[in-house]
């Protein structure tokens, strides 16, 4: 069929009419395809976890926890001297950068990094693991897995209520940023245990 007939003055107002319509949508549409800012980066900005757990949690205390909805969340947000890597048989470093183990298998000796901080800027030292374990295996706590601590030499009866001297448990603080842990027996599975969130610190300050 004939296209519709305009006049000379008509033809130059209708196509840039015309255009404008057309090519408005198609500019709204590419203007909201920028790239969006991720959750991730806006957690970075604002100071925030963002964590899909599916269930609300009922305790982030590591030492008193028994859940593993909850583990997942404590494991983000508290280190221990040591973690697992990504196959989880694997042992990496954590607050302590490095360890030693005497030809016994009794003493584990842990050095911490000097930098390690709680996020109000606090610093983590030697001290605060020994006492964070100390809370753990305290017979009022309660705690339901301070069991894990049993091998560590007089950390059963400590919790057990058998003595009240904590010195007699081997757990020390030999300077500022040196963690030793005493072994009743060798135990080879040791480190992959105390990565497990009851060994976690927690801020007793």
């Amino acid at each position: 069929p004939p296209f519709p007939a305009f006049s000379s003055r008509q033809f130059p107002l209708m196509s840039l009419r015309n255009t404008l319509l057309f090519l408005l949508p198609i500019l709204l549409l590419l203007s909201g395809c920028g790239r969006k800012e991720s959750r991730v980066e806006a957690g970075i900005r604002d100071g925030i976890l963002h964590y899909g757990n599916g269930v609300e949690p009922q305790d982030l205390d590591p030492n008193t926890n028994t859940g593993s909805p909850e583990s997942r969340i404590i494991s983000a947000l508290f280190e221990g001297l040591v973690n697992r890597d990504e196959t989880g048989d694997g042992i990496l470093p954590g607050v302590a950068d490095q360890w030693d183990v005497s030809e016994d298998g009794l003493t584990y000796t842990f050095y911490l990094r000097s930098d390690a901080r709680w996020s109000d800027g606090v610093a983590i030292d030697a001290q605060t693991f020994v006492d964070s374990f100390r809370r753990l295996i305290t017979p009022e706590l309660a705690a339901e897995f301070a069991y894990f601590t049993h091998p560590v030499v007089g950390a059963e009866a400590f919790h057990r209520g058998e003595t009240t001297d904590f010195s007699t448990v081997g757990f020390r603080a030999r300077d500022r940023l040196t963690v030793e842990i005493h072994l009743r027996e060798p135990n080879p599975h040791f480190l992959s245990q105390i990565a497990e969130y009851p060994w976690l610190p927690v801020p007793l300050h």
